[in-house]
């Protein structure tokens, strides 16, 4: 074949993306046949298949003929910046824009080159992470990891990046770091979704910065990486739940599974997706988004798992992780986890009066009434108060005199063992839903406890806690039991059944 029949039968296989017949046709040919164009040709489809090495020794080999060619410069740069030699690839593209002034590609390229110049100097400047400083952690993960590590372009203000053309916030904290080990939170916000959702991300190192190395990949390869399918409505599948005679539409995104040591051998992408999605449609409620975390771990004998719906554990759905994880066929460590996001189409969505704000900032005013409780006469006008601090809404009302002591008595005696259902008791009829159905119920125990942990009520914390607990009838339960002379014992089942007026909707 004719050097032009070849060269525009290359063109083709470009065009079609068949970058290995390219090379295949080019390395074919004796090395004596290969002039100047064919190397450069050969180097280009090497970076495509990411041969970044043999391209750089192609690229070498004709130095002196590209010494005016802006085309050489340019690849030799993109080559040196796969092979994460920033500097130089940054001395290279500058030539390229000499010769060819405002070329657009090479602008592009060397503004990312310079945003990794910028990424190894913060590096630099953090070392291994010691001593250990919060503050230059968090400038660490803001600075290195997140920002201009997106597929879209994305903004650093202060405390958190911006993702405009998703419409997210990314909200790091450094909840706890160590010499050998870390815990981030990374809080995702959209003012579209109905929740933030979290990811808590731990990982161990040698030093804070390999253990935050860890942390933040495991973040973008796992939540974010579910997140962009979201944002792109990439590859959802669809499925059909109901709620309280309501058929709700979803699409789920399924992220990678991202996995480790022994578990890296990944078969079955739908491993998880398929043993757990008939139990999670009848976990799901009226969200606009809900979110899962699936976490199997394997250690010789040793055996986790863990399946979140909304950050929160659901026990009978992590043993089903589990027993994937205890069929591994290794004896040594692995992990593998995934998450599932589930968006709720527009059209089946029935509308909720309350935002994720205001139940949190309900709920502790609620604590707060519940504390102001001191008589009979208080305590029959609690439900007033809380009527009023709800707007009139009724349900909300009832739900927050009725949840924040069940939630403080179950925390009080974990010993006891809980459904994973509620049950309303009307009139003339009873409901049974679960927990992760119900658009308030974690809600409202989340921002409890929160308040709790950080002592929001000050030195009355304990106190407010402990009377929510007495206003419990779980309370009222155990007290009896052991008066009887029959204490609670570990494991010991409770039913669960709240009775309510008609006016009550459990949504």
């Amino acid at each position: 074949m004719k050097k032009e029949e070849l060269l525009a039968q290359i063109d083709q296989w470009r065009k079609n993306m068949e970058h290995q017949k390219i090379i295949d046709a080019i390395t074919a040919l004796p090395e004596t046949e290969r002039d100047y164009v064919l190397t450069c040709t050969l180097a280009r489809e090497y970076n495509v298949v990411n041969r970044f090495a043999e391209a750089k020794e192609l690229l070498e080999s004709v130095k002196k003929e590209g010494k005016g060619d802006p085309n050489w410069y340019f690849h030799y740069a993109y080559t040196l910046f796969s092979l994460n030699r920033f500097a130089e690839a940054k001395q290279a593209m500058q030539k390229v824009l000499k010769m060819v002034p405002g070329n657009k590609n090479a602008m592009l390229l060397l503004k990312s080159i310079d945003v990794r110049l910028d990424k190894e100097e913060a590096q630099k400047k953090f070392g291994n992470g010691l001593p250990v400083d919060e503050e230059k952690a968090l400038d660490y993960v803001l600075n290195v990891h997140l920002h201009n590590n997106f597929e879209v372009v994305d903004k650093l203000e202060e405390d958190h990046i911006v993702i405009p053309s998703w419409n997210i916030r990314i909200y790091p904290e450094i909840t706890d770091i160590k010499e050998d080990s870390v815990i981030v939170t990374f809080n995702v916000e959209n003012p579209d979704w109905d929740r933030d959702i979290v990811e808590v991300s731990a990982a161990k190192g040698q030093t804070p910065a390999a253990a935050l190395n860890v942390a933040c990949s495991s973040f973008m390869l796992s939540l974010m990486n579910t997140i962009s399918l979201l944002a792109k409505n990439q590859n959802p599948v669809r499925l059909e739940s109901e709620f309280v005679g309501q058929k709700h539409q979803w699409s789920v995104y399924r992220g990678n599974i991202l996995a480790g040591g022994d578990a890296q051998n990944v078969e079955n992408f739908n491993v998880y997706w398929d043993a757990l999605k008939d139990h999670l449609a009848k976990r799901i409620g009226n969200q606009k988004i809900c979110y899962v975390k699936v976490y199997a771990m394997k250690n010789g004998d040793q055996v986790k798992g863990e399946c979140r719906i909304n950050d929160v554990r659901i026990e009978s759905l992590s043993r089903i992780v589990a027993e994937i994880a205890r069929k591994w066929g290794f004896s040594g460590y692995g992990i593998q986890r995934q998450f599932f996001i589930f968006k709720q189409d527009a059209e089946t969505t029935q509308p909720y009066p309350f935002d994720q704000e205001t139940l949190e900032d309900d709920t502790r005013e609620a604590v707060r009434l519940f504390h102001g409780v001191k008589n009979k006469e208080d305590h029959e006008a609690l439900p007033g108060k809380l009527l009023e601090l709800a707007n009139g809404d009724a349900t909300l009302a009832k739900e927050l005199l009725l949840y924040l002591p069940m939630v403080s008595a179950e925390n009080a005696f974990r010993k006891l063992a809980y459904p994973e259902t509620l049950t309303f008791e009307y009139k003339d009829r009873k409901v049974t839903v679960y927990r992760s159905q119900l658009a308030s119920f974690h809600t409202i125990a989340k921002a409890l406890f929160w308040a709790l942990q950080y002592k929001v009520f000050g030195e009355e914390t304990e106190r407010m806690y402990q009377e929510l607990v007495a206003a419990s009838p779980l309370y009222h339960f155990v007290q009896n039991s052991a008066k009887q002379g029959n204490p609670i014992k570990d494991g010991m089942g409770v039913a669960l059944t709240i009775s309510v007026d008609d006016d009550f909707q459990i949504r």
